[in-house]
């Protein structure tokens, strides 16, 4: 059977952390309990060695002055021989009667160190061992002095017993408590990372359960104001902003259909009573109303798909510089004889870098508008201010009341219902209209007109190229 081989980025958010984290303590445990080792053994042995030295040069300095001690005496458990021509003239009494500890020739005036295995005590039972009990190894100072034309050899030892002793003790403890203390780091970080992702399981599972027809609902806000709260409060408005948009869309939907519904029903009407009673239509009269029902579903249908690109921001825009005068003036020329008057003495040249045929469709949706709620007049102005080209449409119609200027921007809106339905209004006209005009990175007002008393609808287009045009 093949062992599965598990990584640790296979692992979750907490077991990641929970073997990232002790990892590095127990790294850091297991450099630092080396480096314990290593210095304590280190100051231990320098203390050894400084006081043997010591010791050295204090009996050599006597030695030379002649006042060489009989016996020594046993100061800080340091044993000593003095040793002139090979023969040991005087000890301590815990090596008393041994050969020199080493055989080992030195500089007069220099001190030499040397570890030995033990303090040689001949025939003596307890070698390795002296009397006062210290253990090996030793550390022995080696040094000479020329005293009557003879060289003495001064040799002081002091045990590294205690250096051996406190390794033996340190390196058994620092490996039971680096593994103990990685472990307990371990537990500790599982547990409170299982706590602190406590919230991320409870939106997690939340979030888990919104569907389709759930987006009303929200996942829970911890209370502690951290990043797990942050990260709720923004999927929180995530899930607020997707809920109006599929609201929005299902409202379109809705609305879309049934506007579909109704020149597609009436064709369907005209055609069924025409074939029931063939000779109660002519075909002029027939096609005339055929034709006029099948532009209103063109334009219907139109307006939907350049409001659908709007919404996925592909709304393609074929930039040109262009004089706005001339595009208004084709509009009313193919908008045939008007049924009100249309007065454009304000419509003086103003170029722009647009879409030319978007913006033709820009123009005729507002002069469709302004007729349909004016009385008698309908005025079209342009105008060019530094770098903000404006076209003014306005009328002497009721107006639009404040509370309902930016309404009428949306979709399928209809402040007058009976009468714009009765001129074949879709209420997307100005949806339209306003989803070009931000696609040029313009802007559209509302208001009411001074002179002729009804509404004012006003669109604001940057004049130059470089002013954030997009396609």
């Amino acid at each position: 059977m093949n062992a599965r081989r598990v990584s640790v980025g296979s692992l979750g958010v907490r077991a990641r952390t929970t073997v990232i984290a002790a990892a590095v303590v127990g790294l850091v445990l297991a450099g630092s309990s080396v480096l314990l080792v290593v210095a304590t053994r280190s100051a231990l042995y320098q203390s050894v060695e400084t006081t043997v030295s010591a010791r050295a040069v204090d009996l050599v300095s006597q030695v030379g002055d002649g006042a060489t001690p009989r016996p020594v005496p046993l100061i800080r458990g340091i044993s000593v021989q003095i040793v002139s021509d090979g023969t040991v003239i005087s000890s301590t009494g815990d090596i008393e009667g041994q050969r020199p500890l080493v055989d080992l020739v030195v500089t007069p005036g220099a001190v030499s160190t040397i570890q030995v295995p033990s303090l040689d005590a001949g025939d003596n039972e307890g070698e390795g061992q002296s009397e006062a009990g210290d253990e090996g190894p030793f550390l022995v100072a080696v040094g000479a002095v020329s005293f009557e034309g003879r060289q003495v050899i001064v040799l002081a030892a002091g045990s590294l017993g205690a250096v051996e002793n406190a390794t033996r003790t340190l390196i058994p403890l620092l490996a039971l408590g680096v593994p103990a203390i990685t472990l307990l780091v371990g537990l500790t970080i599982w547990r409170l990372t299982r706590r602190a992702f406590r919230p991320v399981e409870a939106m997690a599972g939340q979030a888990e359960a919104i569907s389709y027809r759930d987006l009303h609902l929200r996942v829970p806000e911890p209370k502690p104001d951290d990043e797990i709260r942050r990260l709720a409060v923004v999927l929180n408005r995530m899930l607020e902003r997707l809920e109006i948009s599929v609201s929005r869309q299902r409202r379109f939907t809705a609305d879309a259909g049934h506007e579909l519904k109704s020149p597609v029903a009436t064709l369907l009407t005209m055609a069924e009573v025409a074939e029931a009673n063939p000779q109660a239509f002519g075909v002029a009269e027939l096609a005339s109303d055929v034709a006029g029902q099948s532009r209103r579903l063109a334009l219907l249908v139109d307006d939907l798909l350049a409001l659908a690109r709007s919404d996925e921001q592909h709304l393609d825009l074929n930039l040109e510089s262009f004089d706005l005068a001339e595009v208004i003036h084709e509009e009313i020329a193919a908008g045939g004889p008007a049924l009100v008057s249309m007065d454009t003495s304000g419509v003086e040249p103003a170029f722009v870098f647009a879409d030319r045929r978007r913006f033709g469709r820009v123009v005729r949706n507002l002069l469709d508008n302004a007729v349909r709620h004016a009385t008698e007049t309908v005025r079209i102005e342009t105008h060019t201010i530094e770098r903000e080209t404006t076209i003014s449409v306005a009328d002497d119609g009721p107006g639009v009341p404040s509370s309902d200027r930016e309404k009428i921007f949306d979709r399928f809106v209809r402040l007058d219902e009976a009468r714009s339905r009765q001129a074949g209004g879709t209420g997307l006209g100005l949806s339209v209209v306003k989803s070009i005009v931000e696609a040029h990175s313009g802007r559209i007002t509302v208001g009411d007109d001074p002179d002729l008393g009804g509404a004012m609808i006003t669109v604001f287009l940057p004049v130059e190229r470089d002013h954030g045009l997009g396609s």
